[in-house]
């Protein structure tokens, strides 16, 4: 596990220092972690990246952003990578639909 500091995650996003905080704030990007007594802050990588991943996955799954209709096996597939990501196994979610 690492913490990334404010500069790491402003170049691994791209994101301005106000545009994190504003999202931070509205629960829309991972929580900072104080790292002692003063002002000094980070971010899990994991968390981080985890946003990042996601970000592109609804990019991908999303088709009114990008104005093209995705094929069905590269919708297929990007869904497979988003469960992954999860942890989420595809008989899991089957067990999930046949209980209810």
């Amino acid at each position: 596990m690492r913490i990334l500091r404010r500069p790491e995650v402003r170049d691994k996003t791209g994101l301005t220092d106000p545009t994190l905080d504003r999202k931070e704030q509205a629960g829309e990007f991972p929580k900072r972690i104080p790292l002692g007594t003063g002002s000094a802050v980070g971010w899990l990588d994991h968390e981080v990246d985890q946003w990042i991943k996601d970000r592109v996955a609804a990019r991908d799954l999303d088709s009114s952003i990008t104005g093209v209709e995705l094929p069905l096996s590269k919708r297929v597939a990007v869904a497979r990578d988003y469960l992954d990501a999860l942890g989420v196994t595809l008989d899991h979610l089957r067990s999930i639909e046949s209980a209810s």
